[in-house]
């Protein structure tokens, strides 16, 4: 298990929920947002397990290498095994590394590129300042992120959850924000801070993520594993945890609702784990936006002071 200010990770939980956050006949799209060519000397900043990394040295055709950085040695070596069985040997490769202070030289790489990570930062201006430091003069500097208010879960026979859940993913923003500083909605600010910090030519795209239980392009069992993650979670803790449960009463969520909704989505998980073939038949939908700002970084830049 992992820890990044508070917030838990698990290797292989963090690798199913990136693992299918590009469909593929969308990974072209991101391609070429970033504008991925072969030859580029590519760094996926806070890489974890690496799901970003792999897809971006599909880009590459070949020739080049992306660079995956995390400062944590276990995610690292789950990693390296994946990349190991992708077929992609000798285009990435991962190295133990502080987004805040890279040890990678001054104009690196011709794209610099972070999914899912500066809204676990308290100010993710040190991290994209690094990120366009180690940019080359005329590359591209992007980030992946989302927005807590863009998020639908709707579970399918239980009207009651579905409004519980969006309490929770609303409570535990403003919990997030009050106790420790991490913004669950920095994908809407990412397009200023790289206007701060000196890129040029931004822009904002979004991607509608969207999951239906019953569609077959997820294999069932990655599914019924991420279900067992949520279930192994709630078991272990006695419902939500003790941070959940600070977070959200920070957050203003009371604390019946906290238990009517632990309780909820203990029989929902339950349910599902108990009986695969309830998920082949659920209609139940996670949707979410996500956000991918670029920004060029121009020749001369130099990071602000302080940064």
């Amino acid at each position: 298990m992992v820890r990044r200010q508070g917030v838990r990770f698990s290797g292989r939980y963090l690798e199913l929920s990136r693992k299918h956050m590009w469909r593929e006949e969308f990974v072209p799209l991101l391609l070429r947002y970033l504008d991925v060519r072969p030859g580029h000397r590519i760094v996926d900043v806070g890489c974890g397990t690496g799901p970003l990394t792999r897809l971006l040295a599909r880009g590459l055709g070949g020739k080049g290498e992306v660079i995956g950085i995390d400062r944590n040695e276990q995610l690292l070596r789950q990693a390296r095994k994946l990349a190991r069985g992708s077929g992609l040997d000798g285009l990435v490769s991962f190295r133990v590394d502080d987004a805040t202070k890279m040890k990678l030289d001054d104009d690196f790489a011709d794209r610099v590129v972070c999914q899912t990570v500066l809204w676990t930062m308290r100010d993710p201006r040190d991290a994209i300042a690094e990120m366009i430091r180690i940019c080359k003069p005329g590359g591209i500097v992007g980030a992946i992120e989302g927005a807590t208010d863009t998020i639908n879960l709707y579970y399918a026979g239980d009207r009651r959850l579905t409004e519980l859940q969006q309490k929770y993913w609303e409570h535990e923003a403003r919990g997030f924000e009050k106790l420790e500083g991490l913004d669950r909605s920095v994908g809407y600010k990412i397009p200023g801070l790289f206007s701060e910090l000196g890129l040029q030519r931004i822009r904002l795209d979004t991607y509608a993520r969207s999951e239906l239980d019953m569609d077959d392009r997820i294999p069932l069992e990655d599914k019924l594993e991420m279900y067992r993650f949520q279930l192994y979670f709630l078991e272990q803790d006695g419902g939500l945890s003790d941070r959940e449960k600070k977070t959200l009463k920070a957050g203003g969520m009371k604390e019946g609702e906290m238990k009517e909704y632990a309780r909820r989505l203990r029989r929902f998980l339950k349910g599902v784990n108990k009986d695969k073939e309830a998920v082949r038949r659920s209609s139940s939908t996670n949707v979410r936006i996500v956000f991918i700002t670029t920004g060029i970084k121009q020749a001369g830049y130099h990071p602000p002071k302080g940064k």
